[in-house]
Formats: C-alpha cells, sequence, structure tokens
C-alpha cells in the first residue's frame, strides 16, 4: 500500500502522458526501501511501465515541467537532437530484459530524479 495507492492517485490527478516520467519517478523512488519480496513485484509493474524511461518520453515531461531550469534543459536536448539529424542513427528500442543491472524497465534506479531516469 505505500506505493500502488499513492502513485494511483497520482496517475488519477494528472494523467497526462507528459506526466508520465514523473509517475514512473514517483513509483521507483517509493519502492526503494520495500522488502525484496515486495520490491519484485513493483519491479514487474515498473519494467511493464519502462517506456515512460525512454528520451522521447522523458523529453515530453521536461518541456512541461512546472521549472523553468528542467523547461530549459529539455528544449536544449530537442534542439541538440535536431540539429543532429542527419548525423544519428535510428536508436533502437530495446526490450527491458536487455539492459544491465541497475536498470529496471529501462529505467536508471539509481537515478536522482525522474529526467534523469532515460538515455541521455
Amino acid at each position: 500500500m505505500n506505493v500502488y495507492a499513492p502513485v494511483w492517485f497520482e496517475i488519477k490527478s494528472s494523467p497526462s502522458i507528459a506526466d508520465g516520467a514523473r509517475h514512473l519517478w514517483s513509483m521507483i523512488e517509493k519502492s526503494r526501501n520495500l522488502p525484496n519480496d515486495l520490491k519484485n513485484t513493483v519491479n514487474d509493474v515498473i519494467q511493464h511501465n519502462g517506456f515512460f524511461a525512454h528520451s522521447e518520453n522523458s523529453l515530453i515531461a521536461m518541456v512541461t515541467d512546472l521549472s523553468p531550469v528542467i523547461r530549459t534543459l529539455g528544449w536544449r536536448r530537442v534542439k541538440k537532437a535536431r540539429s543532429m539529424e542527419g548525423k544519428r542513427a535510428e536508436r533502437k528500442q530495446d526490450s527491458p530484459s536487455a539492459h544491465p543491472a541497475g536498470w529496471v524497465g529501462g529505467a536508471r534506479r539509481s537515478a536522482t530524479s525522474w529526467w534523469a531516469l532515460g538515455y541521455f
């Protein structure tokens, strides 16, 4: 109940895709101190929703953040990606099981904030 109910309420309060990375981060943060058996259950849910940690979804969350610093950082990353248009290869969407240890569902469990979850 320490993870599911608060995160469910957060999602119902703001169900926009722009809040997906923040919701995923909230679930990771709330599950850090759970016993291992419960953490494994929560990790399955995090892995299922791991696509919110992909850079595209993190950028959506960044450019819609309330903090002007985070919004500016998001727009800078968008501009940098656009300037590299012809130079970059298409990013392969890895399955969550293909990530190294310390990653759950495409998200870094060691991240210190929601905007550091992805592959930047």
